[in-house]
């Protein structure tokens, strides 16, 4: 027992922790494995005496990590905590701080394209959430550091469908990730399959009030940045005033100094097109919807400005310029948005991704539909573009410079 970390423990003599492959500022995740089958998972450990200091949590997930191992190995390297029920967390568990995650994402987690969760375990620590391991890591790796979609519209238009249909299927059970980046999106099946993990900012409400900072800076969508309403007073926003963002007739008449609703979803709509910017570019266009960003008021001032610093089509052009709308009310919906990158023709304008992507039949494939239970209106899974065969393996891609581990921030 010389190791310093829960690596070799075993929990309730079912899984032995591997290694240490993640931390947050609430928990810590160790790949492990099935004592008895062998099989892989991941289990996420969640310090329960949290704080609103993000060094503080730092530090008490360290004592945490001790004290579980003094624990362990009090008792034969074993800890030993009890099991809870799952579907009395997913019925009830929001009402509980440190359950609200987890009762959010059972609720979905049944759909292919949202992490599984197996077992939940409760100590006096901590809680132990057993779930599915994905060893190729996340989104944000795939893109930068593999650049598995450099070559490949096909790949890259399947893995944004699986995430609009997890998203959707999300916001049919009223849950709102808010959290939707690259690096909470993992990956299997050398980058052909994506799931939704990181519930820890879902919510239930359908409206959020504005100002409220929920998420990525870069993934965040205006309205949830600080000073939204204010900020835009003086600004035509895609030919939107504010002074119409605040008309009784558009569902907000509390006016400029009084807490303004904006639809939840829509942020979520954001985010995702941010993401689709990194699937095609490699970008990230602004460092925060904000016009204290240069880059985003060039944007607010003159959407084509996209056009001008990103690989983009004129047709991505035109689909972020329909989703990337200021007024959260005006932003397209799910369904709109998984039509538009079906029918998309070409991503860029130049190289690999510059194919005819819309054309069925050359290396593409369409998976069965899926029933989706209780989805919204008519909400069935559809048939989702799936995994293509490699294409262009030959060219070089758009972005093919070494060394670069972030997505660079284009200013102009």
């Amino acid at each position: 027992m010389g190791s310093k970390d829960l690596t070799n423990i075993i929990l309730n003599n079912k899984y032995q922790f591997q290694k240490k492959i993640g931390s947050g500022s609430y928990g810590i995740v160790y790949s492990a494995r099935h004592l008895n089958t062998g099989a892989p998972y991941a289990i996420k450990i969640i310090l329960k005496n949290q704080t609103t200091n993000t060094q503080n949590n730092k530090q008490l997930l360290q004592q945490l990590e001790q004290e579980l191992l003094y624990n362990a190995i009090l008792n034969n390297g074993t800890l030993i905590t009890n099991l809870l029920n799952l579907d009395l967390i997913a019925k009830a568990g929001y009402k509980c701080k440190i359950l609200k995650e987890i009762s959010l994402q059972l609720r979905v987690h049944k759909h292919p394209g949202v992490l599984s969760i197996y077992k939940v375990y409760d100590s006096k620590l901590a809680l132990f959430v057993v779930m599915d391991y994905y060893p190729e890591g996340d989104l944000f790796s795939t893109i930068v550091d593999k650049r598995r979609y450099a070559n490949d519209p096909f790949l890259v238009k399947s893995v944004f469908i699986q995430l609009l249909d997890a998203i959707n299927y999300c916001h049919s059970k009223n849950i709102y990730h808010c959290d939707l980046k690259p690096e909470n999106i993992l990956v299997a099946n050398n980058g052909t399959k994506v799931v939704l993990a990181d519930f820890g900012l879902a919510m239930q409400d359908s409206s959020i009030e504005s100002n409220i900072c929920c998420g990525s800076s870069y993934y965040m969508a205006p309205e949830r940045i600080q000073n939204f309403c204010t900020g835009f007073n003086d600004f035509e926003t895609h030919s939107i005033h504010l002074e119409r963002l605040m008309d009784p007739k558009n569902h907000m008449n509390e006016g400029l100094h009084q807490n303004v609703k904006f639809p939840t979803a829509a942020g979520d709509v954001w985010s995702l097109c941010i993401i689709l910017i990194n699937l095609v570019s490699i970008r990230n266009p602004w460092l925060k919807a904000s016009l204290s960003d240069t880059t985003f008021k060039a944007f607010v001032n003159d959407p084509s400005v996209l056009l001008k610093i990103l690989p983009i089509s004129k047709e991505i052009y035109h689909i972020l310029t329909k989703y990337l709308c200021i007024n959260p009310w005006e932003r397209g919906s799910l369904f709109e948005l998984r039509d538009d990158i079906i029918n998309c023709h070409k991503l860029s304008d130049q190289g690999p991704l510059s194919l005819d992507s819309a054309l069925l039949g050359i290396g593409i494939e369409l998976t069965e539909s899926q029933q989706v239970e209780d989805a919204l209106a008519n909400a069935n899974a559809a048939a989702a573009v799936a995994n293509a065969n490699a294409v262009g393996n030959e060219i070089q891609g758009l972005y093919a410079e070494n060394g670069i581990h972030r997505f660079d921030v284009l200013k102009i």
